[in-house]
């Protein structure tokens, strides 16, 4: 009995032991698994965390190399462009010896560009100041006047003042926004001399605005052109100032209606003579309707009439005219009153035989005047007869082409003129392919029948049409070449060619 107890004691001590291993090894292996988890969960935070710094430090690396790549190069290109840039500029300046386009004024006296005189220039003020200059000719008794005119009916008025190579004040003129030309004197000018004009606008309003320099003592026996297409039509376009007036045919009644502002008219005399201005206001509301007669420098030749609210007939005499020049009428309101009107210009009355043969000439011909375009609306590069700016030349010539799509039947000449710079030979090639230039422009962009278009080439000597004198002859000596006149032969001229003037140049040149 005793050895079956120590038996069974023996036993559950056995049991006991084994059970003590068993829950130390569970113990260790259960901590074993923490350990692990815990070390593997640091080395993936730690690989984590270094891989996280690593992208970071690759993608700011990545920026930082990126950025510098990208302001070198964009270094190198603004240089590059720069230079390129330079280069255009440069042969752009060159190129402007021969022609402009739309004139880029200068902004101080030293960038002044150089203008044709007896040519119209244009441009668009807003801020600060325009500068342009001009040169004098040789001749002593030379009357420098320049005409301004501000085209633009908001602004208040723009201002053009002349000064010498010093800054010295010589003269000055303003042209108000009623439309109306202004011409005052340049100045006592020296011969041979380069003088500066500087323009700007009241306030520095936007304006557009209109100028031209004027030799009054110089006597050219050319044909006059226009830089206007004055085509014949039934309607008339009627503008706010001289600059843009439709042209009025003598002998019509012309009908219109004006609320505000001025209507500017032009007309063109015949013959010399006493003309006579019937005027009618249609509207018996209205107070007045008046009309003032002006030629073309802005001065008043005749005080003119009014018609009244009754709707009579008021005659009244527009002056004393000369023959084959361009003057103007300028009507309005009383108190800017809307008034139905309308009148008649009327030729001396012992000219009208004579006017019936000129009107039934007139007929047959869409321009009644030359067509010029020069170079301060068309820029050729030099010596060649590529547009500079394409798109001002289709701008120039567009007047043209619409006149020739609405009549077909009719047909032109396109001559082509230049300056005494040059051989005759060498510079009729030139302007014949220049015309040529005009002509494709108006066949190819605006759709012109190639047969309604003829070209010549005229260059200097042929040239019957009005000249800047670029080159001043003393005796047998010729002297300086003058840009300024110069740039005022650089031109296309536009005829119907069954005019007169037309049928002399082909007969000429056959």
């Amino acid at each position: 009995m005793r050895k079956r107890m120590i038996r069974m004691l023996c036993l559950a001590a056995l049991l006991a032991a084994i059970l003590c291993v068993s829950g130390c090894s569970a113990k260790d292996s259960s901590a074993e698994i923490e350990t692990t988890q815990a070390v593997t969960t640091a080395e993936e935070t730690e690989s984590t965390e270094a891989e996280t710094t690593e992208a970071e430090t690759t993608e700011a690396e990545t920026t930082v190399a990126e950025t510098e790549t990208t302001e070198v190069e964009t270094t190198v290109e603004e240089t590059e462009s720069t230079e390129a840039l330079q280069e255009t500029e440069d042969a752009l300046e060159a190129e402007a010896a021969d022609a402009s386009t739309e004139v880029q004024f200068g902004t101080n006296q030293n960038d002044a560009v150089l203008v044709p005189l007896n040519t119209k220039i244009y441009g668009t003020m807003s801020s600060g100041y325009y500068w342009c200059s001009f040169t004098t000719g040789s001749n002593t008794e030379a009357d420098y006047r320049i005409s301004l005119l501000d085209k633009t009916a908001e602004s208040t008025y723009v201002e053009a003042k002349v000064y010498d190579d010093y800054g010295t004040e010589l003269s000055s003129g303003q042209a108000d926004s009623l439309g109306l030309v202004t011409t005052f004197e340049a100045g006592e000018l020296s011969e041979n001399t380069t003088y500066y004009i500087r323009i700007t606008s009241r306030w520095s309003q936007e304006a557009n605005f209109m100028l031209i320099i004027r030799d009054f003592n110089q006597i050219s026996s050319g044909i006059k052109t226009s830089d206007t297409v004055e085509v014949a039509s039934n309607k008339i376009v009627i503008a706010t100032n001289m600059d843009d007036a439709g042209f009025a045919p003598v002998g019509a009644k012309i009908a219109a209606s004006i609320e505000s502002g001025y209507h500017y008219y032009a007309f063109t005399t015949a013959v010399s003579g006493e003309y006579t201005i019937t005027l009618v206001d249609e509207t018996t509301s209205s107070t007045y309707v008046k009309a003032v007669v002006y030629d073309e420098y802005g001065s008043e030749v005749s005080s003119g009439g009014t018609a009244d609210s009754s709707g009579t007939a008021s005659s009244f005499s527009a002056g004393e005219l000369a023959a084959d020049t361009t003057y103007y009428i300028c009507l309005n309101s009383r108190w800017d009153q809307e008034a139905d009107y309308t009148f008649t210009i009327r030729e001396p009355e012992d000219a009208e035989v004579q006017t019936a043969t000129i009107e039934e000439e007139e007929e047959d011909l869409i321009f009644s005047t030359p067509f010029e375009i020069n170079s301060t609306t068309v820029q050729f590069v030099i010596n060649s007869d590529e547009f500079i700016d394409e798109e001002a030349a289709k701008e120039a010539v567009e007047p043209v082409a619409e006149a020739l799509l609405a009549y077909p039947d009719h047909s032109i000449l396109i001559a082509g003129t230049t300056a005494t710079d040059g051989t005759q030979e060498s510079c009729v090639k030139l302007s014949e392919r220049r015309a040529a230039a005009v002509k494709n422009l108006l066949v190819e962009e605006f759709g012109v029948p190639e047969s309604q278009i003829e070209t010549i080439g005229l260059g200097y000597e042929a040239d019957p049409f009005e000249r800047g004198q670029d080159r001043e002859v003393e005796g047998d000596i010729t002297s300086k070449f003058i840009e300024s006149e110069a740039k005022k032969n650089r031109r296309v001229v536009i005829m119907d060619i069954d005019s007169e003037i037309a049928q002399e140049i082909l007969a000429a040149n056959e």
